[in-house]
């Protein structure tokens, strides 16, 4: 099988300023460029349809190769695209009377793509779920790639590469994006257990990757307390990271401070079940309160907001007016149409992050191309390459500002609903105090026995 195609790499650069807006921060931690020109296979967690596989993909400093659902390849065309986009066909018990036999073929060029030094992205849930939770492993990842070892005398030296997928939301642009690489599974340390017992070998491997796996993204366990969990650990983002002492620097710090609150209060709940129940309840009320108001979980985070600290924002906004206008008139369309028009609703929820993304990336060039066209009537020459070429960077500024402007409001709106001394707005913040004392409840006493 080739391992570069054109189609790829056209697809890669034409995602890439996509890739970068969608999410309103990124980081990809643990990726090691020696992976590169190596047989790997990167096990993933798998939350978001065809999000998952996009946001590696883009990440990885070569081309790939990942497992999808059998029923986009339907058409000889759809077959063409997706193959030429690093796709490969995985059939399911519901595709049909022996389907599934024809996976066979699909993990052979998996493993002449491991034998050529390639790579290739597989989920090793077999399924897509989005909740942040690690369910148990397949052994399709293994057996690939201990086949691929056995059918060249055990001298590829290859690896599985967990990759953890952390979305703070699901089905949404404009939140963040934390890619862990975890720590990889050499397979040459079960060589000799394979070669006297290929089930053991198999066994061992997919445990350590599930663990391994495990250790890169947010696990709630409890799933009669998981939106209760959830909600937690977002409410009490700034206090976790003190009583834990991890600096709010990164996603990465985030997610290894929530863990260990996530531990802790599943250790908790375990033996204090009527009190959890009772948490459940005005956790679900204080969500409910919020929403009721129009208020987020952030703002009350501080009592009240300095004026000084408004004033500052209102400044950086009047300051980048001039560009940020520029940028959100030329880009308001192909930003506001997949988001308005692709509701979760109307397509389905596994979906709707990839389709927003992609639908975003084609009307995003296509009103591009048209816009230049149309500055052509009154520009010329450098002047309608630069015009083209600034539509993305003030694009992105414009969206930057945009969010400073949405939190700036919020700040505003919170001062003057404190202020009010309405019942509800009191009720939640009394909520929110209860639950700070909770948290000192849950997590003081094992602080040291929270694992990282």
């Amino acid at each position: 099988m080739a391992r570069f195609n054109p189609v790829y790499t056209i697809a890669y650069w034409l995602m890439q300023p996509a890739f970068r807006t969608y999410f309103r921060r990124r980081e990809v931690v643990g990726y090691d460029p020696t992976y590169k020109n190596t047989p790997v296979i990167y096990a993933a967690n798998h939350t978001n349809a065809f999000l998952d596989p996009i946001v590696i993909a883009l990440t990885i400093q070569e081309q790939t190769s990942f497992l999808t659902r059998s029923d986009v390849f339907l058409t000889k065309l759809s077959d063409i695209i997706c193959r030429s986009l690093g796709m490969l066909p995985i059939y399911r018990q519901i595709d049909g009377a022996g389907a599934v036999q024809n996976n066979q073929r699909t993990f052979d060029q998996c493993q002449e793509l491991l034998a050529d030094n390639g790579s290739c992205i597989i989920f090793i849930e077999g399924s897509q779920m989005p909740k942040l939770k690690l369910r148990p492993a397949k052994k399709g990842a293994a057996r690939i790639i201990f086949g691929a070892e056995e059918a060249h005398n055990f001298n590829l030296h290859s690896k599985i590469v967990p990759v953890g997928i952390n979305y703070d939301s699901f089905h949404n642009s404009g939140y963040n994006l934390l890619l862990e690489y975890g720590k990889p599974v050499e397979i040459s340390e079960y060589y000799d257990v394979y070669k006297t017992n290929p089930k053991k070998a198999l066994r061992l491997a997919t445990q350590v990757a599930h663990q391994n796996l495990k250790k890169t993204m947010y696990h709630i366990e409890n799933d009669f307390f998981y939106i209760t969990t959830d909600a937690l650990r977002r409410i009490l983002n700034p206090e976790i990271h003190q009583i834990t002492n991890t600096p709010i620097d990164s996603l990465l710090n985030q997610r290894k401070a929530h863990q260990k609150f996530i531990n802790a209060f599943e250790n908790w709940i375990k033996k204090n079940p009527v009190q959890a129940e009772e948490i459940k309840v005005k956790v679900s009320e204080f969500e409910k309160l919020l929403q009721s108001e129009k208020l987020s979980r952030w703002m009350f985070e501080k009592p009240n907001y300095k004026l000084s600290e408004i004033l500052s924002d209102l400044v950086i906004l009047l300051i980048s007016s001039p560009l940020t206008t520029y940028g959100a008139f030329f880009n308001l369309v192909a930003y506001t149409v997949p988001q308005k028009r692709f509701h979760k609703k109307l397509i389905g929820t596994q979906f709707t992050g990839s389709v927003k993304m992609a639908a975003g990336m084609m009307i995003m060039y296509v009103y591009w191309i048209i816009l230049t066209l149309f500055s052509t009537i009154w520009l010329d020459g450098i002047w309608i390459w630069a015009f083209f070429l600034s539509l993305p960077f003030t694009g992105w500024a414009a969206l930057k500002m945009r969010y400073r402007y949405h939190k700036l409001v919020g700040k505003i709106k919170y001062n003057k609903r404190t202020k009010s001394g309405k019942r509800a707005v009191k009720q939640i913040a009394e909520l929110r105090a209860e639950f700070v004392k909770l948290l000192s409840t849950v997590m003081l006493p094992t602080k040291e026995q929270v694992l990282d």
